[in-house]
């Protein structure tokens, strides 16, 4: 039994930690969003970044087990913690845009060819002059003074 050594517990079993995997399931699909949502801010597609990532962990965890004293776990090893670290480097200090100057993925702010629409020029408002009889909001009877 994995569990057991000589009739002695070593390891917790994995059922008493579900109450806990159940209370900080929303903080794990909170952390999972808001990374998601920088590596969209930064020019890549999330899922795809995330996947891969969680691939390579996979990968190496399995060929730990498979093959503990081999020279290829050490190697995925030391390749997932490289990925890691790219992975946090990326998210912390990357600016918006780095990976690519994409458009918005919004159709209003593209053309019919998918170009970026222009932007409007900046007209400021009209000011209204502190003697004219314009009722305004936020006056309240103070008759243009």
């Amino acid at each position: 039994m994995a569990f057991a050594d000589k009739g002695r517990q070593t390891l917790i079993h994995p059922a008493i930690m579900l109450p806990f995997l159940v209370f900080f399931l929303p903080f794990i699909w909170m952390g999972f969003s808001i990374q998601s949502a920088r590596l969209r801010d930064i020019g890549l597609r999330a899922l795809g970044v995330m996947l891969t990532v969680a691939l390579i962990f996979v990968v190496a965890a399995v060929a730990r087990i498979v093959m503990p004293d081999g020279a290829v776990p050490r190697a995925l090893t030391l390749l997932n913690r490289g990925v890691g670290i790219v992975y946090s480097v990326l998210l912390l200090f990357a600016p918006s845009g780095f990976v690519s100057q994409r458009t918005s993925p919004d159709p209003e702010d593209t053309d019919k060819n998918g170009r970026r629409a222009p932007v409007a020029a900046y007209v400021a408002p009209t000011k209204v002059a502190a003697g004219s009889n314009k009722n305004s909001f936020g006056r309240r009877g103070l008759n243009g003074t």
